[in-house]
């Protein structure tokens, strides 16, 4: 999007925002993704002015933790569950990066944690602490150390961790 786009779009996006916001029932299904919903449904009114572009990937790979296919992307990628950069430009941290050594599904307590709702407070926005890396990966957590919903954690998903970690 270019600057113009983003000015054709913002008042539609705060009335989409408000809309939502007045009525209770929408914002208890629609819960903290909701200022997400109101901006594609803003964009989407303006799709005939705003360029935009779809990937559809020939190819779709089977996730690691089962259920629908991963899309190999251009756009952006979700550590720590994405198998590294790829061709995408962006980092979505949708996930916390918590490591733990075992099934997190039979009550493992994580060893190693980063979580970005944890740095939401003003006070880090003005100052931002020290982000606590990683511990270095170990040939041997591939099969022993895991991720949130028991998915494995492999050397590439470490990789992107530390590299949006580090940018």
């Amino acid at each position: 999007m270019r600057l113009q786009d983003w000015y054709t779009v913002a008042a539609d996006f705060v009335n989409a925002s408000r809309t939502m916001e007045a009525d209770i029932e929408m914002t208890k299904k629609l819960g903290w993704v909701r200022e997400m919903y109101a901006w594609d449904v803003a964009v989407a009114k303006h799709r005939e002015l705003i360029p935009m572009r779809t990937e559809h990937p020939a190819v779709a790979k089977p996730l690691r933790m089962g259920g629908a296919p991963k899309l190999e992307s251009t756009t952006i990628v979700q550590p720590p569950f994405d198998e590294g950069l790829g061709q995408a430009a962006l980092c979505h941290y949708t996930w916390g990066a918590l490591y733990h050594k075992g099934l997190p599904s039979k009550g493992v307590k994580p060893f190693y944690t980063w979580e970005k709702r944890d740095y939401n407070n003003i006070n880090h926005v003005l100052k931002v602490p020290h982000i606590p890396m990683p511990p270095e990966y170990n040939d041997s957590w591939s099969s022993t150390v895991f991720l949130e919903f028991d998915a494995p954690l492999t050397r590439k998903r470490h990789d992107l961790v530390v590299l949006m970690l580090t940018q």
